[in-house]
């Protein structure tokens, strides 16, 4: 179920994210998790993050998962895409992210 998702157009990367199953933080039934959601700089403002999420909660939905996961210290950054926030778990390294969950 864990897949990379990759934005490029012409072989220029421009951005990506994973889709996972927890193995540590925030645990299991945070399943399916989206990490690692970057977009180089120079690529931002043209919502490829919307579309890296959507395209990994299409993936989940086909493979019969109901909810999408994430977890981040950013505050009011993904509400705009539609996960709201569940709570904060402490992070192994001792900060605090915040877990959040959007309907698919």
């Amino acid at each position: 179920m864990e897949r990379l998702f990759i934005a490029k157009e012409n072989d220029v990367f421009m951005g990506f994210c994973a889709l996972i199953k927890p193995q540590g933080f925030p645990g299991l039934e945070y399943t399916p998790l989206i990490k690692w959601l970057f977009v180089e700089e120079k690529y931002r403002g043209q919502r490829l993050s919307q579309k890296l999420i959507d395209t990994a909660g299409e993936y989940a939905k086909e493979l019969g998962y109901k909810k999408l996961f994430l977890t981040t210290w950013h505050e009011g950054l993904y509400e705009k895409y539609g996960f709201e926030k569940l709570c904060e778990k402490e992070v192994q390294d001792g900060y605090i992210e915040g877990v959040y969950g959007k309907k698919l």
